[in-house]
Order: C-alpha cells, then structure tokens, then sequence
C-alpha cells in the first residue's frame, strides 16, 4: 500500500511539473516582431521540467524593439517562478520607461523585496532601432553579448553595465552605446548554459567556441544559427546531462 500511495505522489508531481513546463514555455515568444526589421530568433532549453532562463521580445513605445534576456539563480519550480515574476515587470515597467538602464535600475527595486536571500537575476537588454540601426544596452550583471561584422570578427561586446537584479534596493544599471549596426552583422546573446556546458572530461563549451559556431554560421538566418548553436552545445557535452537552463 505504501509503495502503491508514492508511486501515486510521484506520478502526479510528474503531471504538475508537466503542466507547470506547459505553461513556462507559452511565456516564451513564439515568433520575432515583424515590425521591426531585424531577422530575429531565440530559442530556451530548461534543465529540469521548468527553468529560470528566459528570453523576450518587446515592442518600445518609441518605435524601438527590446531583446532581453536573463537567468535566475538555481533552476527548478522556484527559479520559474522568479523567471514569470521578472519578465512580467520588465514587460510592464518598458512602457513607461524604454531606456535600458533605467528599466533595470527599476525593475530591480520591486523585485528586491519578491527574491529569498542567495537568489538573483542576471539580465541584458539590448534596443535596437532600424532607422538608425543604433544598440544601445544594459546588462545587470549577465555574460557578455557580442556583436559579429560580416568577416566573424567580434565588433562590440555587450558587457556588465551593473550587478545582478534582486540583490540591493539602491543599484542602478546604466545604459552604454553600441556602434551602429551594419549589413552582415550579427548580435549573439546566451546564457551561461550555454558556455559552462561540460564535455565528459569536465572540459567547458566556453566563449570561443560559442563565438566560432556563430562566426561559421554568420550568413544563415537567425533560426539556422541559433539551432545549429544549440546542436553543437549537445554535440559538445554528449552523454553528460544537461547541468544548466539553456
């Protein structure tokens, strides 16, 4: 009776964390903007059931369009939540206040008072506008972001611009200027899922090889590369379970 009445518990957990999966991954943006004018694709691969990376689109009010993305400490049904809870002020705080830095520095000081303590949120926000073809960013603390020239050599890194969300009441994130966008350049912006991934020997993916698929795959469409970006991270780690969201 006893092992009858746990493997009934466990089934069900296992739907709940199904159901819980579902309803994570329609929070994700299902296609790019039109309106914007740029080839756009991402894509998210959670550890567990659920995660706490997360991705998204946002049309500004001043006609710009938002990449963001972040990584919530941990993974698992806590990370989610904290995942939904940030995207959802991110989402309502850009349409009174477009500039990156200063919708992090606000963002981060509700979300203080929602995290436990040792939990954080790394995010980088990245506009870009198509008349001017101008990237401006913020980053609260996330790995670096890379824009690639039409050769595959690293033209601007979109680095740290402030510390992870959740962590003081009082931090501010600034905004910083990318040079302008040209034909043939490519934007890459991941988690650290993607560069801690670790073969069987304990080795990392790491940055160049990241950077190097890419570079490789820098005249397909935004979809190839994120695809193929994803393929040689599992291709890298084999047999060895995923650890991290990607």
């Amino acid at each position: 009776g006893k092992d009858v009445t746990e493997l009934r518990k466990a089934a069900e957990q296992t739907a709940r964390l199904r159901v819980a999966r579902s309803v994570q991954q329609r929070l994700f943006p299902k296609s790019p903007p039109r309106s914007c004018g740029w080839d756009l694709a991402g894509a998210a691969f959670p550890a567990d059931q659920t995660g706490g990376d997360f991705f998204d689109y946002i049309d500004l009010l001043d006609g710009r369009t938002a990449l963001v993305i972040g990584d919530v400490s941990g993974h698992g049904i806590d990370a989610a939540i904290v995942m939904a809870t940030t995207r959802a002020y991110i989402r309502s705080t850009a349409l009174s206040h477009p500039d990156p830095g200063a919708l992090l520095t606000r963002v981060n000081r509700v979300l203080v008072a929602d995290l436990q303590q040792n939990q954080f949120v790394t995010t980088l926000i990245a506009c870009i506008d198509c008349p001017s073809r101008s990237l401006t960013f913020a980053s609260a603390g996330h790995i670096e972001g890379y824009v690639l020239d039409e050769a595959g050599t690293v033209k601007a890194r979109l680095g740290s611009t402030g510390i992870p969300l959740g962590i003081f009441p009082d931090s501010a994130t600034e905004t910083a200027l990318c040079p302008a966008l040209k034909n043939g350049d490519v934007m890459v912006i991941f988690t650290d899922g993607v560069t801690e991934a670790e073969d069987g020997t304990g080795q990392p993916f790491g940055f160049e090889r990241a950077l190097g698929v890419v570079a490789a795959q820098r005249r397909e469409p935004a979809a190839v590369i994120v695809d193929r970006l994803c393929h040689a991270v599992r291709d890298f780690s084999g047999p060895v379970p995923q650890a991290d969201d990607i």
